[in-house]
């Protein structure tokens, strides 16, 4: 409740909503004044402005502001919710250069795209002059949060755009050619007018954010800090003594804060002690498998799983093995018959997806020195991949 007033008290209960109507040569500017009551908005002027000066000549300058651009330049479209839609919307441009604001459901994202520098540069001017902008929208997407407050009205139409719901959530949208529509729609007994309607669906997102309406905002972080450091400052200076006060809650909800970060680092420590403990425990683990490895013999050149380890363990992941025969008898089997069989030899057959990943393997093999002879007995390809076989003569007590 407290975080509430203090916001309040900072950000102010009037706005400034400006609707940047891009077009051939200079824009124009569509500016309303929004207040707050509690929970409603209330529309107090609207004026569209011919140019950037008559605007500046007649708005507040110490409110917070929200920009909405429109016009040409934007593109708005319908495309199906696919990973690389984005690519495929601006062909070669890279989508870097633009900034996305999207209306994501399903089957379809609705989205309405400028290129960053037609946005940064109205951002720069209006922050040369003092004005901080603490949210934007792009395009005509953003009326979509109102269509919940007009439960019987099936579309929403902008200056430029008809919006058209099913159950509360767009279906489609087009341009129209009457600029001039005089459409209102009235909420609360509050009417709001065609022309107005995308600045003041822009300030309810901005205090009731659409859970599908997904914008990277972070550049306006530093104004929206800005302005609110202005807004405090300048209200110290006023009144000293509700200054005080404000700072007193504000101390007392950063001693809350560094209360609940001391418990939290309280808790890391603790967690890390475990996490500590739990490292010696696997260290102990890995010593005692280390020796139980050297006691089984893969580690000593006296037994024959020594060699197998060492020919196996670096395997590329180009290559997969089929068949590994070792002491592989030199006749065949026969009931009632000696068995005898060749205890130097290791015979491997398998396949590979890369020549050279076979060839490397084939020199790394060839480095160890126990190995006597190396026999390439077959290679061919076999469609993509190709297919080997390979004989190993060992050299035991080496």
């Amino acid at each position: 409740m407290v975080e509430k007033v203090l916001h309040r008290i900072i950000t102010g209960n009037r706005f400034l909503c400006i609707e940047i109507l891009l077009q051939e040569g200079k824009p124009q500017y569509h500016a309303i004044e929004v207040s707050r009551k509690g929970s409603a908005l209330a529309i107090d002027s609207s004026v569209t402005y011919a140019d950037f000066d008559e605007l500046l000549k007649n708005i507040p300058k110490n409110r917070p502001t929200l920009l909405s651009f429109t016009g040409q330049g934007i593109i708005s479209k319908k495309v199906e919710n696919t990973g690389n839609y984005r690519s495929k919307l601006l062909f070669n441009a890279s989508d870097g250069d633009f900034y996305w604001y999207e209306l994501r459901q399903p089957t379809y994202i609705y989205v309405s795209v400028v290129r960053k520098s037609v946005i940064d540069d109205k951002m720069e001017t209006f922050r040369k002059l003092g004005i901080f902008i603490v949210d934007i929208s792009i395009g005509p997407l953003v009326v979509s949060v109102m269509k919940p407050l007009l439960p019987i009205v099936n579309s929403l139409r902008t200056r430029y755009f008809v919006l058209d719901f099913q159950n509360d959530r767009i279906s489609d949208f087009a341009k129209h050619g009457n600029t001039d529509d005089q459409t209102f729609y009235e909420i609360d007994g509050e009417k709001i007018r065609s022309k107005d309607i995308v600045s003041f669906a822009t300030l309810l997102n901005h205090l009731f954010p659409h859970s599908d309406i997904e914008f990277e905002k972070g550049f306006l972080k530093a104004n929206t800090e800005e302005f609110r450091f202005r807004k405090a400052f300048n209200g110290l200076g006023v009144v000293a003594l509700p200054g005080f006060l404000l700072a007193l809650l504000a101390s007392y909800l950063l001693l809350g804060h560094y209360q609940q970060a001391y418990i939290n680092l309280q808790v890391e420590l603790e967690e890390k002690n475990i996490a500590y403990k739990k490292l010696v425990l696997l260290e102990n683990d890995r010593a005692n498998k280390e020796a139980m490895l050297n006691e089984s013999g893969l580690n000593d050149s006296n037994f024959l799983s020594f060699y197998l380890s060492e020919i196996t363990k670096d395997i590329p992941p180009e290559i997969h093995l089929n068949e590994l025969d070792i002491f592989a008898p030199m006749s065949k089997i026969k009931p009632g018959q000696r068995i005898n069989f060749i205890n130097d030899r290791v015979e491997i057959k398998g396949g590979t997806s890369s020549n050279d990943a076979f060839a490397d393997w084939i020199k790394a093999i060839k480095k160890y020195h126990w190995i006597e002879n190396l026999e390439i007995v077959d290679f061919r390809k076999d469609g993509a991949s190709s297919s080997f076989e390979i004989r190993l003569k060992l050299k035991f007590n080496v």
